[in-house]
This record gives C-alpha cells, sequence and structure tokens, in this order.
C-alpha cells in the first residue's frame, strides 16, 4: 500500500484470487479495482500511475480522468518490469523504464505520454536499468554495467568480474551540457573522517552510518584543505608545474605530470596534541593515499629517501620556526622569484635566454634603510653582526649585474648570486638581528611603510 503526494491511497488487492491494482479513500470508502496489476509509480503530479502486470506489460493510467482506463505503454518479453525499473519526470510527462532483450541485457526506453511508442536511449550491448530522472528533468541518471575485468577464480577456476556497475547520466535536450564528473579529491578529508566514524561507532558499514542523526566536528581547516586539494588537482598539468618550479635537474623531466600523484598531511601542534588540518592528495579515486598507502623499507634506496625527506624537514623548521609573519612572508616571496627564475632559465635556454636572479645582502638606499632601520642604534647593532663590518655599496652589486649580462658569464643560467659579504653564511639570515625586535618596533615599520 502507498499514499501519493495527494489524493486516493493505492494498493495490490486479490478480489478474485490474482494481483489487482485497486484504489480507496483514505477513509477506507469507495475501494475499486483498476487493472491487473503490480509494481505501481506515482507521478509527481498525483494523477497518473504506471504499473506492470503479470503478463510482463507495462501500464499507464490518468487517474484524473472521470473513468480511467488503462493503456498499455510496452511489453517485456523476458521479465518483469518491478517499479524500480520505472520513473516519471518531473513535469510527469514523461515515462523511463528498461526492458529486456534475448541477450538478457536491458535497455532504457523513455516515453511521452500521449505517443504511441517509446523509445529506447541506451544501446543493446551493455545491461541498462533502473533509471531515475533528475529534479529538473535535464538529466536521465541509471545504473548499467561495463566495467569488465575478468580475473581467475581459486573456487571454481573460471573467470570472475567484480564491481561492474557504474552510475551514468544521460544528458535529454541537445543544450543540456554533460554533467560535471565526480571529484574524489575534494572528498579525501570526509572521507577519512567518515572511516573514523566507522571505527568510534562501530557501525559495519557507510550505509547505516548515513542513517544515523550525527553532529560531527573535525579539526580540518576547511578553507585551507579546499585551497590544497585545488592546487594538487592542477599539479597533473604540465604548465602548472612549469610555473611552480618543479620541472628541471633532478625534478619532473620530460615525464607525464598526469602519472604523478601527491599527498600532504598538515598537522597543528597544540598544547597536549597535534591537530590535524590538512588531509588530502590528487588521486582522483576512492583510494586515500595518506590512510591506504604504505612504505615498504625493502631496499635502502626507499630508506635513504625517507631519511632525505625527514632532514629536509628538519631543516626547514630549524630555519623557520618562530620567525615572524613579516619574515616568513618575505621569505615566502623570494622563494617564488626563485622558483619562477630557475624554471624560465629551463624553458627559455634553447632561444640563448639566460635568467639569473641577485641576492643582497644590506645595501643603504633611502627606501630600504627607512623601512628596516628607523634608527642608528639599530643600524649599529646589524653592523655589529657583519662578518666584515660594513654594509654593501651601490658599484659593488652594478659590478655583479654587468658581469652576469655579460659575454663572460654565458654559462651562467637558472642560479641566483649572493652579494652579502658572508652575512648569510655566519647566521640564519640577513635580518636575523630583527627576531629579538619587540612589538613596538615592528608598529613603528608598519606606520612608516603606510607613509611612504
Amino acid at each position: 500500500m502507498e499514499f501519493p503526494p495527494r489524493g486516493k491511497i493505492v494498493f495490490t488487492c486479490t478480489p478474485e484470487g490474482y494481483n489487482q491494482l485497486c484504489l480507496m479513500n483514505a477513509d477506507g470508502s469507495n475501494q475499486t479495482s483498476v487493472s491487473p496489476g503490480t509494481g505501481y509509480v506515482w507521478s509527481p503530479d498525483s494523477k497518473k500511475l504506471s504499473f506492470s502486470d503479470q503478463e510482463l506489460n507495462l501500464w499507464y493510467v490518468d487517474l484524473s480522468q472521470k473513468d480511467p482506463k488503462p493503456i498499455k505503454v510496452d511489453t517485456d518479453n523476458y521479465s518483469e518490469v518491478h517499479l524500480f525499473a520505472q520513473s516519471w519526470s518531473p513535469d510527469s510527462r514523461w515515462l523511463a523504464f528498461s526492458l529486456s532483450h534475448a541477450t538478457g541485457y536491458r535497455s532504457i526506453y523513455v516515453w511521452r505520454v500521449g505517443e504511441p511508442a517509446p523509445r529506447r536511449v541506451t544501446g543493446a550491448l551493455s545491461d541498462a536499468y533502473e533509471p531515475v530522472f533528475d529534479v529538473e528533468g535535464k538529466y536521465l541518471f541509471f545504473l548499467s554495467d561495463r566495467e569488465y575485468a575478468p580475473q581467475i577464480s581459486t573456487l571454481e577456476w573460471d573467470f570472475a568480474t567484480t564491481r561492474t556497475t557504474g552510475i551514468f547520466a544521460l544528458a535529454l535536450r541537445k543544450d543540456v551540457p554533460p554533467p560535471p564528473p565526480v571529484s574524489f579529491v575534494g572528498r579525501k578529508a570526509a572521507n577519512a573522517i567518515r572511516r573514523e566514524l566507522l571505527t568510534t561507532l562501530k557501525v559495519p558499514n557507510f550505509y547505516s552510518l548515513d542513517r544515523l542523526d550525527l553532529t560531527v566536528g573535525t579539526t580540518i581547516d576547511t578553507e585551507v584543505q579546499k585551497n590544497v586539494s585545488a592546487v594538487l588537482s592542477r599539479l597533473g598539468k604540465r604548465d602548472e608545474v612549469q610555473a611552480l618550479g618543479l620541472v628541471g635537474h633532478r625534478l619532473l623531466g620530460a615525464a607525464d605530470p598526469a602519472q604523478v600523484n601527491y599527498s600532504v598531511l598538515l598537522y597543528e601542534r597544540g598544547a597536549n596534541r597535534n591537530y590535524l588540518r590538512v588531509h588530502s592528495d590528487n588521486l582522483d579515486e576512492p583510494f586515500d593515499i595518506n590512510s591506504g598507502a604504505k612504505l615498504i623499507l625493502g631496499s635502502t634506496a626507499q630508506l635513504r629517501t625517507m631519511i632525505t625527506y625527514l632532514d629536509i624537514m628538519a631543516d626547514l623548521h630549524r630555519r623557520y620556526a618562530g620567525r615572524s609573519p613579516e619574515t616568513l612572508r618575505a621569505a615566502s616571496a623570494k622563494a617564488g622569484v626563485l622558483a619562477m627564475t630557475r624554471s624560465l632559465a629551463v624553458e627559455w635556454a634553447r632561444y640563448r635566454i639566460r635568467l639569473n636572479a641577485i641576492a643582497p645582502g644590506p645595501f643603504p638606499t633611502e627606501g630600504a634603510w627607512s623601512r628596516l632601520v628607523p634608527s642608528a642604534e639599530a643600524e649599529q647593532d646589524w653592523l655589529a653582526q657583519h662578518p666584515m663590518r660594513r654594509f654593501g655599496r651601490q658599484e659593488e652589486l652594478a659590478a655583479l649585474a654587468a658581469f652576469l649580462l655579460s659575454d663572460h658569464a654565458e654559462y651562467i643560467n637558472g642560479e641566483c648570486v649572493t652579494i652579502d659579504g658572508g652575512l648569510s653564511a655566519c647566521g640564519s639570515g640577513g635580518f636575523s638581528h630583527l627576531l629579538g625586535a619587540p612589538a613596538e618596533f615592528w608598529d613603528a615599520l608598519e606606520r612608516e611603510r603606510r607613509r611612504s
């Protein structure tokens, strides 16, 4: 028995010993038999009804008429057209259903109310069934068995196929674009949390989990997660990896960057625990690299690789831990310039165009000194940390630039030349004296920057 969106109740009755489609009012009065049949589906406007009978026929009846008469839509010569094989369009003008063929496969058909015959919209060489209209009536979704990767069964010593069924969409008008592909990249964090919930709540599967009334809070930073996932999604394009400086010696070569998978796990240190902020990878499949992949240390090469990566991480932490936000932003900008220099140097070398960068230490200029050295005391402190006890001269910087542009430096390409009198070699950088600067110092720099 089923209540329609509005109106009478429809149910299956057996007044004459076989299944019939019957109607009655909500109070149980005025029960009538419409036709032999079962597997009924209401249209969204509550006026029409589709159903099948035991002779494998598919019927339609308009119950808004004074004397409704069933109309046969089509016949399946091999199996019953059950209720899951029928779907009405949102405007109640079209009926979609599946019918079987002699091959054992099924095809999707659509029928417009009032037309003499339905139209087949899928081929006969693959199994397609259970059609469903989307809420706007633009697409017809259906299941189809099209992925065949046979494996040898160890039980029966025969071929076996698994995971053959997929969800497909059919655009119903020429002006409707194909639906956007489903991306698994943006779901990695949510799916990881869902897997944790299965264990925590001792729920057997995702189907059962989705039927729980839950509100879950996580430590994932959604905005950072979204941005990281967007960057990882673009790393399969060669122009993107070139722009990021990932193409070159001991980096990505001529191979297809789409074949490289990246994963990111980012934790933030807390008072007594670490908080997961980002969980992402660029593998556009349900498999999660961070949760499902294992590093097999089966050779010394793999062990050396892991130690190298860990050493790089430790070095970055030693160099930048405790730095002020201003210093980190400046370092990030310089790293971007360096990456661009090296990438373009490789790309344009074939045209005899060289690109080099100069990393100058402290060179007194009116603009830089008014922002970085606001007092004579600050200048003396800086000089005291310099191994040469002096700052650079403009003619020295000009001479280096002239040399790099000359024919004598024709074989120098993609380099960053440091000219700071050895300042960067004796500490953490030319601005390390600012690490202990008080807040008032930074406020004074900000006021000077705004005035300029």
